[in-house]
């Protein structure tokens, strides 16, 4: 693996354990956004975000994922808002 990061998380108990993994969470949601960004379809783009939106309540990756969602049509936008509970007139 050429340039890629292998992260091995053992034995993550406790409030540092979950701290760990909510932060590896937000780091691979983050990673996956920026991928959504070239996503030129709507619809696939909108799968993308929602789908992140529901599983990483984290609020770097709520603000993320309406970021990308202002470049969607207006129907697709509103369906993002939706699934992080922030919708916008």
């Amino acid at each position: 693996m050429s340039g890629g990061r292998v992260v091995a998380v053992t034995g993550a108990t406790g409030f540092l354990g979950l701290h760990l993994v909510a932060a590896l969470a937000r780091e691979g949601a983050l990673a996956v956004l920026d991928a959504a960004g070239g996503i030129g379809s709507d619809f696939e783009r909108r799968e993308v975000l929602v789908e992140v939106a529901r599983r990483v309540p984290d609020d770097a990756v709520r603000a993320r994922v309406l970021q990308l969602a202002d470049e969607l049509s207006d129907f697709e936008r509103r369906q993002v808002e939706e699934a992080v509970g922030a919708v916008r007139g």
